[in-house]
């Protein structure tokens, strides 16, 4: 068998003894024992309904991290199709018109779509 020392250097970086005046601190034993839950309806109305806010919580989050993907694919989309419709706008100019209209159809409908989401 190893017979090693486990203790821990009670220095700081500059030398200075750490240990307490009195001596090392002791832990209670109080301090291992488990928590005890409230016992009764009480404590299972207060448990139930922490679980309840957790769980509305996490929907929410998952909630405005679907509204934000939205939003990001869709800001995407329209940069796209603005890009697009400026590169056909070059090549073929006589449907300048047609293409500013479906680019601001799109634009539109996805606004109001996020809107409602």
């Amino acid at each position: 068998m190893h017979n090693e020392d486990y203790s821990f250097d009670r220095r700081n970086r500059f030398g200075t003894d750490l240990t307490p005046a009195n001596g090392p601190a002791t832990i209670s034993p109080i301090a291992n024992l488990p928590m005890p839950r409230p016992l009764g309806i009480t404590g299972w109305m207060a448990a139930n309904a922490s679980t309840r806010m957790m769980q509305t919580a996490s929907v929410e989050a998952m909630h405005e991290q679907c509204r934000m993907l939205l939003t990001k694919t869709a800001l995407e989309n329209v940069a796209l199709l603005s890009a697009m419709e400026a590169q056909f706008n070059a090549t073929t100019p006589n449907g300048q018109e047609r293409y500013r209209l479906i680019v601001d159809a799109y634009t539109v409908s996805t606004a109001m779509n996020l809107a409602r989401w």
